[in-house]
């Protein structure tokens, strides 16, 4: 080493002669390298990184476990001086020292990973080994590791030759970390190790698999205790909770920690509402916010309630929010655009003696007093601490909004909505402001000396606010709407247009060699050579404020036509483009001197990118004029061929909707028919490309079950209006075989393999039956984790010792067990996930072949495919789909996505609306079910099925002789005309008409017959049954089609029975 240690000082690193010399050449090589980079990287070369492995294993290995003292009942962790040896201080100064190296950034925590230095770090924090000092800065260094590994790029090949990050994610989802980690958090007291775990936690969790194992290990569990304990000791402690639950709580942390707790908490419970629901009603945060509801008071006049006789329980955290306006009337949302202004948090009971629009929240409106409790603390906190609760507050609306039964339908009455968007949107898009920090102004202009830890909060906020604003907007058009009226789109769009400013790089190493190691070598980068220098901090910052922008703006585009008409407006469309394009590999350079320069985008923000595309792409008309114009079909279909497969499914995400029917593609294709389709529209031509057909076909045959939903589903899209070659060479290139194993659930090794593995099933009149409880002891999987299960149960369990009245208990505690066994089977149950995968690939594989037989080559489609399929079998898998099951089958509360591409060809032109929710749910207990009762497919399965008939019967009059002969297929259609979904119900006198069509007058006869065929089959009398339906659109359609067999029947012989005035058409849904 130069100048930093010599050979002698690492050779007594390496075998040291006392204790005390190695600790002074530990102290040395410290002091040496603190803050000197050049020095660091010499040192790497030499070896430095595995000796420090070798000292913290040694010492670890001589410290063994360490005595603790009990002290009024508690575990005494404070060591005095005399305890303190000599191994413990050369364990303490070796983790000092990786600390040190660590802070260098990316280049120098490449080699302190490959060198194996996490497994020592993570040894050390178990407080039965090292003492409280050592486990602090074991954690520090762990930090401060964790923080770098954020800026190294996400090359495609980093898997293979970079795996840092891979290998910190992979220690921490370990049970082991898991384990010690909470073993901390019980720790008495609240010593800094608890608050650094926090930390950890928050700054990491972000992989499923990670979020489970700290739910499994308790960690969810212990966060909550401690929030809890700072609830009460903040003041918020609602009338009836004992004193004696309270006692029990661990001790809480400071308020200045409200932040990391929040965080963490929102970090494990993100994108699971399972994991969400075990935060609601861990037994600490029930004792402290009970979500039972008080008895009304009787009617009277009162002075200040407003007629009632008594006063009204009345729950402190209600107090705590401003009056609201009520809705006026029937369908409005409550929200305009002169939203209350804070007022006083605390006031005073109001006066409702007179009339006002406005009342005081109610915990019976927003389900829990948690939800209340988060947004005071977003209103009355601010920075970090005011958009991690907001955030978490999506996570916490989501659950209380959810069904008990069936997790995917939202019961909401709209109160939380309303709540949200008069006192949560407005302070957040406040917060979205480019220009209130120098981080995202050119490099000229922009302060240089940003400091990860001293500027670490300002960087976040601005980072997260837009990312909090896209969950919390997301699927609502009340908070979307109060986000605009905010001016948030306006916002977004500088933001992302100030995210592409001119970046510097971080500043290269100097170094005298020629060929030194500080330029880095990806490919022979271990623990003795320096790593790829990474990205600065403030490219890393620009990176995810685009990335939040994109988001925001994908999700204010995602549900209202005029949000995407001002996104448009704001000529954001190029920076999307630009935002597609990922990391080339010419950005890395190995030679002296060179960092990773600004060339592209890393997979975050192409994901982001392409969620923004896919929204965009919902409206014709911006998908006509920006998006095609700035040329989006070639970013996206590199991306289909991109290594990443997240990158893959969002790609594939974007084309569903860029191929929809109405888009430019398709109308070129139909414009162009003539013309061996050659388009005018360059880039749509280059996106409907043999390559992309070809792509996409090869993604539908992969064994990943949501590539290959999602590329059936662009397929279908894309074979809509291709000729009669294109749609035989896809068929061929995908394959017959594979198309009847989909269809008939034969790849997924038969339907047997689901036997009971049920939430619930359609009955005949397509209403959904729980049979939960009854299948509850089939759906434990053999390879169940013992130490979840146990853990679930323990946590259950404890809710029934809560502090509340016998029968209140006994009623809120079954409720959350019932409802955390929903959430967790719809999320963990591999019986079920793996039924949903086969139901949704089942529906895209139907309307797959209905598209294609559609169209004006549907007639000889149909041939083709009864020609490579066979009549026979195509109708024996129609029937299959329609008729009742005998075993029990998932219904859409399994997972089927909501939303499909209809495409009807013939006989009528109408829209069919995307699939919308299940229809209510009918709670029977599997003892009340008999034999007898028929369980039929979801309703996405025979509403797909349903449509291929309707197109088979839109062929010559010999396709429809041939349908009207399956008797059997058409008797199983009879049940679903009184189906609750009012779109299969319209879809089976669609048949009807189209079974009835007349092709010319020698068909009249063949019509005539078929017309009888359907009296008999009783048809006729179905399709009446329907003239009286709610829905309008089946009503008419139900007219039509008994008038024309009316006519058909009862008309002279000679005459041509069919009622003008009948359109081809298609109408096709584009991706949610």
């Amino acid at each position: 080493m130069v100048r930093s240690a010599s050979a002698v000082i690492l050779e007594e690193l390496r075998n040291p002669t006392s204790p005390t010399a190695q600790i002074a050449a530990l102290k040395h090589v410290k002091n040496e390298l603190t803050g000197h980079d050049q020095k660091k990287a010499i040192a790497l070369k030499q070896g430095l990184t595995n000796s420090l492995v070798q000292i913290l294993e040694a010492s670890l290995n001589a410290g063994g476990k360490r005595g603790t003292h009990e002290v009024n009942g508690h575990t005494d962790r404070q060591f005095d001086g005399s305890e303190w040896s000599d191994q413990e201080e050369i364990r303490l100064q070796a983790i000092m020292v990786t600390e040190s190296i660590a802070q260098g950034g990316p280049s120098f925590v490449s080699p302190l990973i490959k060198a194996g230095t996490l497994s020592p770090l993570f040894d050390c924090i178990i407080p039965t080994k090292s003492p409280p000092r050592i486990i602090v800065a074991a954690l520090r260094t762990l930090i401060v590791i964790a923080d770098t590994v954020q800026l190294i790029p996400d090359f495609p090949h980093q898997t293979e030759h970079y795996p840092v990050g891979k290998e910190l994610t992979t220690a921490l989802s370990s049970r082991a970390v898991a384990a010690t980690f909470n073993e901390i958090l019980a720790l008495p007291f609240y010593p800094r190790e608890v608050s650094l775990v926090v930390q950890l936690i928050a700054r990491t969790c972000q992989q499923e698999y990670y979020q489970n194992v700290l739910v499994r290990a308790g960690i969810l569990d212990g966060l909550s205790s401690r929030l809890a304990a700072l609830i009460i000791q903040l003041g918020y402690v609602l009338p009836g909770v004992d004193a004696a639950v309270i006692a029990t709580l661990p001790s809480p942390p400071p308020k200045s920690d409200l932040s990391i707790y929040l965080e963490a908490i929102r970090g494990i419970v993100e994108g699971s509402k399972y994991r969400t629901a075990r935060f609601l009603y861990s037994p600490s945060i029930v004792a402290v916010f009970p979500t039972y509801r008080p008895q009304p008071p009787a009617l009277n006049a009162g002075p200040f309630l407003g007629g009632l006789s008594t006063p009204l329980q009345i729950n402190p955290l209600e107090r705590l929010l401003p009056q609201i306006p009520n809705p006026q009337k029937k369908g409005e949302s409550g929200f305009s655009r002169a939203f209350p202004g804070y007022g006083n948090h605390y006031g005073t009971p109001r006066d409702t003696s007179r009339a006002s629009p406005e009342r005081p929240l109610s915990s019976d409106d927003l389900d829990s007093p948690m939800f209340a409790w988060l947004l005071h603390i977003a209103r009355s906190e601010e920075g970090l601490t005011r958009i991690t609760a907001l955030w978490l507050l999506k996570s916490v609306a989501g659950v209380l909004g959810s069904n008990s039964l069936d997790p995917r339908i939202n019961t909401s009455n709209g109160t939380r909505e309303r709540v949200l968007a008069f006192l949560g949107i407005p302070i957040l898009v406040k917060m979205i402001d480019h220009n209130s920090s120098p981080y995202l102004r050119s490099p000229s202009s922009a302060d240089h000396s940003l400091n990860l830890v001293r500027d670490r909060e300002k960087l976040l906020v601005q980072e997260r606010a837009p990312f909090a604003l896209a969950a919390l907007v997301d699927e609502s058009k009340i908070l979307q709407t109060a986000a605009q009226d905010a001016g948030v789109i306006k916002k977004l769009a500088q933001l992302l247009k100030a995210t592409f400013n001119a970046v510097s790089p971080a500043k290269p190493l100097w170094s005298p060699d020629s060929d030194s190691v500080l330029g880095g070598d990806t490919d022979l980068a271990g623990s003795t050579s320096i790593g790829m220098p990474g990205l600065s901090l403030r490219q890393v910052h620009v990176e995810r404020c685009r990335e939040g922008a994109l988001r925001a703006l994908g999700a204010m585009a995602g549900l209202i036509e005029d949000h995407r008409k001002e996104v448009a407006k704001n000529a954001i469309t190029p920076y999307l483009i630009d935002s597609l394009k990922p990391y080339s590999y010419s950005g890395i350079k190995t030679n002296n001197g060179s960092n990773f320069t600004r060339n592209g985008n890393p997979v975050r923000v192409i994901l982001a990118a392409c969620y923004a595309a896919r929204t965009l792409a919902r409206s014709i008309s911006v998908l006509r004029t920006n998006l095609t114009d700035a040329g989006i079909g070639k970013p996206i279909y590199e991306l289909l061929k991109h290594p990443i497969l997240e990158i893959k499914l969002s790609a594939t995400d974007v084309i569903i909707n860029l191929s929809a029917p109405g888009s430019p593609m398709q109308d070129s294709d139909s414009s162009t028919s003539n013309n061996n389709n050659i388009s005018s529209n360059k880039e749509m031509d280059t996106l409907m490309s043999t390559g992309t057909m070809d792509r996409l076909v090869e993604h539908a045959r992969s064994s990943n079950p949501t590539l290959r939903y999602l590329s059936l589903w662009a397929l279908k899209h894309v074979i809509l209006k291709s000729p009669f070659d294109g749609k035989t060479k896809c068929l061929h290139d995908f394959g017959t075989g594979l198309l009847v194993q989909i269809l008939t659930g034969e790849d997924q090794a038969g339907q047997n393999q689901y036997p009971t593995a049920s939430m619930g099933v359609s009955n005949a009149a397509g209403e959904q039956v729980d049979l939960l409880n009854a299948v509850e002891q089939s759906m434990e999987m053999e390879d169940s984790d013992d130490e979840e299960q146990e853990d679930e149960d323990a946590m259950t369990d404890d809710m029934g010792t809560l502090s509340k009245p016998s029968n209140l208990r006994s009623t809120s505690t079954n409720l959350h067990k019932s409802r955390l066994r929903v959430f967790k089977n719809a999320e963990q149950n591999p019986i079920i996930l793996a039924r949903r995968d086969d139901l949704q690939i089942q529906e895209q594989a139907l309307d797959f072949l209905r598209n294609l037989i559609n169209g004006a080559t549907c007639p000889d489609m149909i041939d083709h495919v009864y020609q490579n399929i066979g009549s026979a079998r195509v109708f024996d898998i129609l029937l299959s789909k329609l008729r009742p099951r005998s075993t029990f089958s998932p219904s859409p509360a399994s997972g089927l996505t909501n939303h499909t591409t209809s495409s009807i060809p013939k006989r009528f032109s109408f829209g069919v609306p995307a699939i919308s929710p299940s229809p209510p749910i009918t709670t029977t207990s599997a003892a009340q079910q008999s034999n007898q009762t028929p369980f039929y497919q979801p309703p996405e399965i025979i509403n797909a099925t349903i449509l291929v008939l309707v197109h088979l019967a839109a062929g010559r009059p010999k396709h429809l002789q041939q349908v009207i002969a399956q008797k059997s297929l058409l008797q199983a259609v009879l049940p679903h005309f009184v189906h609750a979904d009012p779109r299969v119900r319209g879809h089976c006198v669609q048949l009807v008409t189209n079974l009835l069509w007349v092709e010319d007058s020698a068909d009249g006869p063949s019509a005539r017959h078929r017309a009888k065929e359907l009296q008999y089959l009783g048809m006729e009398e179905r399709t009446r049954a329907l003239e009286q339906d709610a829905v309008a659109d089946v009503r008419e359609k139900a007219r039509m089609a008994a008038g024309q067999i009316r006519d058909l029947a009862e008309g002279p012989q000679s005459g041509v029975g069919y009622r003008g005035g009948l359109s081809r058409g298609s109408v096709g849904e584009m991706r949610e």
